[in-house]
């Protein structure tokens, strides 16, 4: 009785350091470090030769963009983690989330593999960006990982921005997760930020608050260079106070909109439920479009782990989210239908944008160019 009990109790011990041990692995993924050999950095310039809105046309978005600088020796920002502040402030402090989890927290939450500039040259022209002030400094970060300064992302976007023309470039702050600082602080961070002499707003080339989102042509946001567009919708959000009052106070920089993009987050982990979400989506706008005309429309065609028991096992086997996307996208590209979507939702957004397995990104870019050639 002693020794199976022995016996159970060290294939209990085994099993709890095996977990550890895979949870607490490296973040590399299995996927290829082999990326395309073309260079896509005028892709509308050649494409595009009338005058669409800019939400009419198609682009290749990288989902949780510039992601790509977590690794599980990353910071952890354990501020805001309700209910739970203290006890995950001192595991952080003393590095044992890093030690323990940090291998399986920067798997679930880099999504890129790739800077900015590197995204802009294989094809990706739409950013979800997710901003947090992070000791008193404005870094890139997914959920409480942190990534690369915001600083370094804006000197990549300027330096591709200021080496091309014809070119549109579109930003998406909708995440922002402040401490002290407020919006119009990271507006005021934006507004001054300058690289080779050139100042960020300096490429947004048209009037914000004279021209509506929705009557926005390609030809007045890149106005004979490479332009880009600024979206911060939460700068506009309502808030409510603790007396349950709502203030509508609207932060929003005079060179940005405040327009939340249409996008449904499908929160699935299986193929068929996404692309079912996908087709769903796409027969709810194509029946609605008069309503979403002067929003970016985005086809949210990525995977997201969830906390159903059956995700979490599927994101651990997968390894990753570079690696599930490495698959999926491959998958993506061969849909029959894939054009009519972009008709209705032109913003393709993924994980791991610039993927090559079964050629993805020179799939995916060449069914963009076409689209875009025949608006």
């Amino acid at each position: 009785m002693l020794k199976r009990t022995l016996r159970i109790l060290s294939c209990v011990i085994l099993l709890i350091i095996s977990a550890l041990l895979f949870i607490g692995q490296p973040d590399k993924g299995f996927t290829s470090d082999v990326f395309t050999d073309k260079d896509y950095a005028h892709i509308m310039k050649d494409n595009i030769t009338g005058d669409p809105l800019v939400t009419d046309i198609a682009m290749l978005a990288a989902h949780d963009a510039l992601s790509y600088g977590i690794t599980k020796d990353s910071p952890f920002d354990s501020d805001g983690i309700k209910g739970a502040e203290a006890i995950v402030g001192f595991l952080n402090d003393k590095g044992i989330i890093n030690a323990v989890g940090g291998g399986v927290i920067s798997r679930l939450s880099a999504a890129q593999k790739s800077s900015a500039y590197e995204l802009l040259k294989r094809g990706a022209r739409y950013f979800d960006l997710r901003v947090a002030e992070y000791k008193g400094e404005w870094y890139i970060c997914h959920g409480p990982a942190i990534s690369v300064k915001l600083s370094v992302c804006l000197e990549d976007f300027m330096r591709f921005l200021d080496e091309t023309d014809g070119e549109l470039v579109v930003l998406e702050l909708r995440h922002v997760y402040f401490k002290e600082l407020t919006h119009t602080d990271l507006n005021g961070y934006m507004e001054s930020f300058i690289y080779n002499g050139k100042k960020l707003v300096d490429f947004i080339r048209f009037d914000a608050k004279a021209t509506p989102l929705e009557d926005l042509r390609y030809s007045d946001a890149v106005n004979g260079g490479s332009g880009i567009v600024v979206l911060t919708p939460e700068s506009s959000y309502p808030t409510q106070k603790n007396d349950g009052t709502v203030v509508i106070k609207d932060d929003t920089a005079d060179w940005a909109y405040g327009i939340l993009p249409r996008a449904v987050w499908h929160n699935q982990v299986d193929d068929e439920k996404i692309l079912e979400g996908i087709r769903t989506e796409y027969e709810y706008l194509k029946n609605n479009m008069n309503e979403f005309k002067g929003n970016f429309r985005i086809n949210q065609a990525q995977k997201t782990p969830t906390f159903a028991f059956g995700s979490i096992a599927q994101s651990l086997l997968s390894w990753s989210l570079i690696d599930m996307a490495d698959k999926f996208n491959a998958s993506l590209s061969e849909q029959p239908d894939i054009k009519d979507w972009l008709s209705v939702m032109p913003v393709f957004q993924v994980d791991y944008a610039d993927s090559m397995k079964d050629g993805f990104n020179d799939k995916i870019m060449g069914i963009i160019n076409e689209y875009n050639g025949q608006l």
